[in-house]
């Protein structure tokens, strides 16, 4: 960006240059892993009272009086925040910028929104134990003892430990199919896994090659702790049992984690965001504005009120190794 005759409509320049990149980002809704997820609601307050239904009677044999069953629900009070991240840029460097610097900041600036429900959607999700973890029952997201089960009193997992294989990914969907409320099966149908890159190796071959190597023993029987030697079968799920979907931040601390969920649960997503105002552009831009007069500088902010909780523990599996 060279110097401009007219050093005053500079600013404007970039105010148009911000209004543009963050309508194309921020463009309703945000697009993103977070979707596969995450269920977003608008909502007029930055406090939200969240509810999920319990289980409904079903059909009876007809005998004697009718019996009326109240529908019980979990509820769960949240409150939204305030973000922002801010651009600050000298007079002097709009008005004199020879080298294109300020297209570069700005730049900056608005590839780090790029990701911000992304970042934020995924945090809620990792957050198995301690502040903000408490979804909807009372409990972490992904906990060893939600409060629901067949037997009255009993519990139900969702928390695992063990390392990612086909068996697991098999033994994970069995336990999530035969997840119940108030004795009533909930109709689970886990069709998506999410890994990060660690582990997204092994997810693919299980879920999407046509053929699957196995190890075996002496004896030509299918061993993992004395194998021998290995062979190509058949995979008996091409073409894709679940949906893989690869998440490039489940990495480092979460390299391990890996998430077994139903995207079409009728209960709703494991994460719901709450968007009561949008991410939009405030700017200080004017050349008569108090902060210029004061320190020769103008201020452009992107400020949302936007939060992601844990919310639905019936329809997801997560493994934290």
């Amino acid at each position: 960006m060279g110097a401009y005759a007219d050093w005053k409509t500079v600013p404007s320049f970039v105010n148009t240059l911000l209004l543009k990149g963050l309508g194309d980002m921020f463009s309703n809704p945000q697009k993103g892993v977070f979707e596969s997820f995450t269920e977003m609601r608008k909502s007029g307050s930055n406090l939200n009272n969240l509810t999920l239904a319990g289980g409904t009677q079903g059909m009876r044999r007809w005998r004697g009086s009718k019996v009326f069953n109240q529908i019980k629900a979990f509820s769960l009070n949240v409150e939204t925040g305030n973000w922002e991240s801010s651009l600050i840029i000298d007079k002097d460097t709009l008005q004199y910028d020879q080298t294109g610097e300020v297209a570069r900041r700005v730049a900056s600036f608005l590839a780090n929104q790029i990701d911000f429900y992304d970042t934020a959607a995924l945090a809620a999700l990792v957050s198995v134990s301690g502040a903000g973890a408490t979804c909807i029952d009372g409990t972490a997201l992904f906990n060893a003892s939600h409060p629901w089960a067949t037997a009255a009193g009993g519990t139900q997992s969702n928390l695992g430990t063990t390392a990612y294989s086909m068996a697991q990914q098999d033994a994970i969907c069995i336990i999530m199919g035969d997840y119940t409320h108030e004795d009533k099966r909930l109709n689970v149908n886990p069709d998506t896994i999410m890994c990060g890159r660690k582990i997204l190796r092994k997810v693919l071959e299980a879920n999407e090659s046509p053929v699957r190597v196995i190890p075996l023993n002496a004896s030509g029987v299918e061993a993992y702790s004395s194998a021998i030697m290995s062979s190509v079968i058949p995979n008996v799920y091409p073409g894709g049992k679940l949906t893989v979907v690869f998440n490039p931040r489940l990495t480092g601390t979460y390299d391990d984690y890996y998430y077994i969920y139903d995207s079409k649960f009728a209960g709703g997503k494991p994460i719901i965001g709450i968007e009561a105002e949008a991410p939009h552009l405030v700017a200080l831009d004017k050349e008569d504005g108090y902060h210029r007069f004061m320190s020769n500088q103008y201020i452009w902010s992107v400020e949302a009120n936007v939060d992601f909780f844990p919310y639905n523990p019936l329809c997801c599996y997560a493994t934290v190794l």
